[in-house]
């Protein structure tokens, strides 16, 4: 049976908890050293290889050729000149240009050695692109033992067609499935043992845009566009939640919708829109359910936000520039942020390695450093 459990935040507004204590904090000119600038400016979408040094960038270049890697090196900074592009995955033959498109997200399977890619054609008319073509929006590249791509496996689509948009993709090892977020529909597609689909069906649930599964407690946490929190445990081979916890923002929505959360300290870091709380924190308990309604952080105006548990700092990645902020030994923020201008134009994608503490930026005006 389904546990509904929902935090109605809008009726709680005044129970909300704020420290406002100067969203720029300490200004420095100096970007953090750790800071790495993706050296493209079509560059947008960034991930690395969850073991090898490897960095994969999506480009967007109006035509169809669109995935860069570059090898790192030991401690996370680019090779400049590893700098690869690689072949376009989308083509029926490997030699006749796919659709125009932008690499809007890349997965990978290090166990399968498998790099999931996800395209977003270019078009003055989407729905002409989903409904009326037979373009492949989705390809399986395999990885060689160095984590390069070698050879298309599988190009596919999904059963979802109109003018959808999609927002994300991920894959996870605790399941055999491909998540994919569009504009209004969550779902997945079911991999075979191969770790490709066999079936463009998909399975959904809801609108939400950004999660992240902890194995430790079984469950999803996702963010919906208005920056809601909702919390889904799933059985491994169905769709309908065993578990379901929801907290509803109380205002304003967060395209980015960012969610990090951490077991050991037992909170739930959500970015949202909202001036002077955009950074909401939840406290869980032992099995990662919410107790209490959430404080709220200053931060100043954020499109990305990235927490380094390991470091313990919280990166809210904004127009003007970025901000971290220092986490204490109890999860909770320490001060108010440090404040970094930067003029790096529009902001499309930042990835967080913990286990170097490098943050990677995609960004149409790269700095170098």
């Amino acid at each position: 049976m389904i546990r509904w459990r929902i935090i109605a935040g809008a009726l709680l507004l005044g129970a909300f908890l704020s420290l406002a204590n100067g969203v720029n904090g300490e200004s420095t000119n100096a970007v953090p050293a750790n800071v790495v600038f993706v050296p493209l400016p079509t560059a947008c979408s960034v991930a690395k290889h969850p073991v090898l040094p490897v960095l994969y960038v999506g480009l967007d270049t109006g035509g169809s050729t669109n995935l860069v890697t570059y090898r790192l090196n030991a401690d996370g900074s680019l090779i400049a000149d590893s700098k690869r592009l690689r072949d376009d995955y989308f083509s029926p033959d490997g030699k006749t240009p796919s659709f125009s498109h932008s690499l809007k997200r890349v997965a990978v399977d290090a166990d399968k050695r498998i790099l999931y890619l996800a395209a977003y054609p270019t078009t003055a008319n989407s729905v002409t692109t989903y409904t009326n073509t037979n373009n492949q929006e989705f390809a399986a590249v395999a990885l060689d033992d160095a984590g390069q791509p070698a050879q298309q496996l599988q190009r596919f689509r999904t059963d979802i067609t109109g003018q959808q948009g999609l927002v994300n993709i991920r894959f996870d090892p605790n399941f055999a499935r491909l998540w994919i977020a569009y504009y209004s529909t969550f779902c997945w597609i079911d991999l075979g043992a191969d770790g490709l689909p066999d079936s463009p069906k998909t399975q959904y649930i809801h609108q939400f845009w950004f999660w992240q599964y902890v194995p430790e407690w079984r469950r999803f946490f996702f963010t919906r566009p208005d920056s809601g929190l909702c919390i889904l445990k799933l059985p491994a081979d169905g769709a309908t939640p065993e578990f379901w916890q929801a907290a509803f923002a109380v205002t304003g929505s967060s395209w980015a919708g960012d969610i990090n959360v951490s077991a050991h300290h037992r909170k739930a870091y959500v970015s949202t829109s909202i001036a002077d709380k955009e950074l909401s924190i939840y406290q869980l308990d032992e099995e990662g359910r919410l107790i209490g309604v959430p404080r709220t952080f200053a931060l100043g105006s954020t499109t990305f936000m990235r927490c380094d548990f390991k470091a313990m700092k919280v990166y809210a990645l904004g127009r003007d520039g970025l901000r971290t902020l220092r986490l204490g030994d109890d999860g909770w923020p320490v001060g108010a942020p440090q404040f970094f201008p930067c003029d790096w134009g529009y902001l499309y994608d930042a990835f967080l390695d913990e286990a170097t503490g490098k943050l990677y930026v995609a960004c149409t005006k790269p700095l170098t450093q």
